[in-house]
């Protein structure tokens, strides 16, 4: 699998299935090595990173850290274990081909997923921070625009990822034209220094409501 870090080229996945490199990625930032969304619930997704955390957003906001095993299909089967030992693990069965998987939590029925990385690259990206009232922590928030013409807002939290909304846009001129899913449609607004910026206001996500700016990078 490839990874594609902000603003350097892909680098290749291989999973470490018997811990052999965990002293080379211990303690790293995580980078998304896996996403995937419900196929009934697109608020219900799933990060895997490359040093072994998570983020689980099916149902609930749950982080901790994963193992892996080859599975008899040739896929991977993921276990979950939350840091919170109060919190409900999960088993994720994936695909040899990592476009599907099921997500079957502890006790729980089995969730069908679609992996929703794609092949798509990212054209441009604005930034912000966003302040989770629930953690008392500030965040940074990417509002994600893909060649394809579609976005997503990511915020990451304790060098987690997870997305908040998704939608498509359109760029005209100097000018973007945001259609999301659930927050407030906006357009780009341009200063006199030539910064553009875009408002991004959306309620009653998983870390609460969100009202904030976002500018975009031209690095």
């Amino acid at each position: 699998s490839k990874i594609y870090p902000s603003g350097s080229a892909p680098v290749y996945f291989k999973p470490d299935l018997e811990n052999q490199y965990a002293d080379k990625y211990e303690g790293e930032i995580g980078v998304p090595y896996l996403e995937f969304v419900a196929d009934e619930d697109n608020t219900s997704t799933l990060v895997l990173a490359h040093n072994k955390t998570y983020t689980d957003l099916v149902g609930a906001m749950i982080e901790g850290t994963w193992s892996v095993a080859l599975n008899a299909d040739g896929g991977y089967d993921f276990t979950l274990t939350p840091y919170d030992s109060t919190d409900t693990g999960a088993v994720v069965s994936v695909s040899a081909d990592h476009t599907t998987c099921t997500y079957t939590p502890e006790g729980g029925e089995p969730v069908a997923m679609t992996n929703s990385s794609g092949n798509k690259k990212v054209a441009h990206f604005f930034e912000g921070t966003v302040t989770i009232a629930a953690y008392g922590i500030d965040a940074e928030a990417i509002l994600n625009l893909y060649d394809d013409n579609t976005l997503d807002v990511t915020v990451s939290v304790q060098g987690n990822s997870m997305v908040l909304d998704e939608g498509t846009y359109v760029l005209e001129g100097h000018t973007f034209t945001f259609d999301f899913n659930s927050a407030e449609d906006a357009k780009s607004k341009v200063d006199g220094t030539g910064t553009l910026t875009v408002p991004f206001k959306i309620s009653g996500t998983k870390i609460g409501d969100v009202d904030t700016v976002l500018t975009l990078n031209r690095d």
